[in-house]
């Protein structure tokens, strides 16, 4: 075993370590709670599906592997996380391979090292939640479309769209890889095309089923792609998005730039990185009509691949061996500036906007003193994973657009989730109960019912700081 190898395992050995450390630290969030939610009832429904009768179809394939996993050990937040985990240090031997074949080992190193340090790949790499799942797919689906573009391999190609499909699955992004690609291919072979056509011929003359296999595959891609671009708004949050990117990674910047430019050999293939995050930077800016920075991570594994060339490039350039050293003392004190992670954390703020509230704690709490009392709460998933399902629901707007836009039924007037009756004025309001609700809750319910809660009596409250915290009230009489 080479040294090169050695190194390798050890940061894929830090990556589940440092993924997996203090995995159950922090509770369910919100959107995990749905996951998680709707994983379980897999064992009710045989679908992912919530008790309203609506279907959680989105990342389907990591519903019934967590309901299996849950099914063995438990719906717990490690359990539930585990997968997530796993499939994050995954990544990282993929952003290993991308990097080995644009340049070679080195820069194969470099980027994994980066990518099992980046404090964005680690938090999202410890939640139930798709978004890990989104980026080993549409990576892979990268590694072996590169493997094509080399060698113009057919199994290599097939095997690329079968990432895109299942990537799909978890999240639509992956779809503009069914457009990028093929022009990709068609731009740089373009002076070439006539006898690279020719060498295609002949494979397809021999593999003529796994060829009518691609374009079966292929428009089905295109077709989904289509009807996934005709849900987008206009919409515009790029200086949001381009401060957040800009503000975060400014100091390994000139590393980007050196790592697009400074390789010939990997030139047409950083066009196509470049292509990428534009292309997907404009869909999320302008097109998404939800501002969540957490969708920028996609974008991820490529800035680190760039940066991974880019460092070593310049490290080729230094012969002597102990500036190479100072150089890379250098490196590390950038990235320690720069969202990356090198002591484990017992827990990650994801992103502004995002609450992380104690719920757990909030819930035995109640459990233990409140237990046969009305329950009237916010965040009824979460309700009903920690304690149990709630009898009404404090009507909050998810999306931050009103009650009427997202998770209220208006023809049965219950919540999405749990089903449980929604509370959309005071007058609704039982005479006594238990109320748990948190910042968010807070910030998105209406004028007087806001009020209401907060004449309450506040019994206790789990948290030390503002959109984390979670109050339990007790109505008055």
């Amino acid at each position: 075993m080479n040294k090169k190898t050695i190194i390798l395992i050890v940061l894929l050995l830090l990556s589940l370590f440092i993924r997996g450390y203090s995995l159950g630290n922090d509770s369910f969030w919100i959107d995990e709670s749905y996951k998680v939610l709707a994983a379980k009832n897999i064992d009710s429904y045989g679908i992912p599906m919530f008790d309203s009768g609506v279907k959680y179809m989105r990342a389907f394939p990591q519903s019934y592997a967590l309901y299996l996993i849950g099914s063995n050990f438990g719906f717990n937040e490690i359990a539930m996380r585990i997968l997530s985990v796993v499939i994050g240090a995954i990544l990282i031997y993929v952003m290993f391979l991308l990097g080995k074949n644009l340049i070679n080992e080195n820069v194969g190193l470099f980027t994994a090292f980066l990518g099992t340090f980046s404090y964005f790949l680690i938090a999202w790499s410890r939640q139930a939640r798709m978004y890990i799942f989104v980026l080993l797919f549409f990576y892979l689906t990268l590694l072996f479309y590169f493997k094509f573009y080399d060698e113009s391999k057919l199994k290599e190609l097939l095997i690329s769209l079968i990432c895109i499909f299942i990537g799909g699955l978890f999240h639509p992004v992956v779809f503009c890889l069914v457009v990028l690609l093929p022009l990709h291919y068609l731009l740089f072979n373009l002076w070439d095309f006539q006898s690279k056509a020719e060498f295609l011929f002949k494979k397809i003359k021999v593999h003529k089923g796994l060829f009518l296999l691609i374009i079966g595959i292929l428009s089905i891609l295109i077709f989904y792609a289509l009807n996934a671009l005709n849900s987008f708004n206009s919409v515009n949050y790029y200086f949001d998005y381009w401060k957040f990117i800009f503000s975060t990674y400014i100091f390994i910047l000139p590393f980007i730039i050196a790592g697009i430019f400074y390789y010939k050999k990997s030139f047409s293939k950083n066009i196509l990185f470049l292509a990428i995050i534009i292309v997907v930077f404009v869909v999320f800016s302008f097109y998404i009509d939800l501002q969540n920075f957490r969708y920028l991570i996609v974008l991820l594994p490529l800035i680190l691949l760039l940066t991974g060339q880019g460092i070593y490039y310049l490290f080729e350039l230094i012969k002597d061996k102990y500036l190479k050293i100072f150089y890379l003392l250098i490196i590390l004190f950038l990235l320690f500036n720069s969202s990356f992670v090198f002591i484990p954390q017992k827990s990650y703020a994801l992103e502004h906007g995002t609450p992380q509230p104690p719920f757990r704690e909030a819930y035995s709490f109640v459990s233990e003193e409140y237990s046969n009392m009305t329950l009237i709460v916010a965040e009824p998933a979460v309700s009903e994973l920690y304690f149990k399902k709630g009898d009404f629901w404090i009507a909050v707007g998810y999306d931050n657009k009103g009650i009427y836009s997202y998770g209220f039924n208006t023809k049965s007037g219950k919540e999405t989730y749990t089903n449980i009756t929604a509370i959309v004025n005071v007058s609704m309001m039982p005479s006594s109960g238990i109320i748990v609700i948190d910042d968010f809750g807070l910030d998105r319910t209406t004028g007087p019912l806001k009020e209401f809660v907060l004449d309450q009596d506040l019994v206790k409250s789990f948290g030390d700081r503002f959109w984390n915290t979670v109050y339990i009230y007790e109505i008055l009489d």
